[in-house]
C-alpha cells in the first residue's frame, strides 16, 4: 500500500506491506513517519490522522492512502 503526505509543502510517499489488519497497517504507518520525522515523536494526532486515512482507503478498497498534510503548529 503507498501511503502519500505532505509536510512543509513537499510531498512525501513510502509502501507498507498490505495486510487487512489496520493496527498493523497503523502501527507500520506510525512507526515510519516517526522514523522519517523525528519532530512527529509527541503528536499524539498523528496516531488518529493515519487510523482515520487507512480506515478510509480500506474501506474504498485503495492501495494508495493520502494522509494530506501533516504540517501541524500547536
Amino acid at each position: 500500500m503507498l501511503i502519500k503526505y505532505t509536510l512543509s509543502s513537499q510531498a512525501h510517499e513510502f509502501d507498507i506491506s498490505d495486510s487487512d489488519d489496520l493496527a498493523v497497517l497503523c502501527s507500520e504507518t506510525e512507526d515510519r513517519l516517526r522514523s522519517d520525522h523525528p519532530e512527529f515523536a509527541d503528536e499524539e494526532y498523528l496516531t488518529q490522522r493515519v487510523a482515520d486515512a487507512l480506515l478510509n482507503g480500506l474501506a474504498d478498497d485503495k492501495q494508495e492512502v493520502d494522509l494530506g498534510d501533516l504540517s501541524r503548529s500547536s
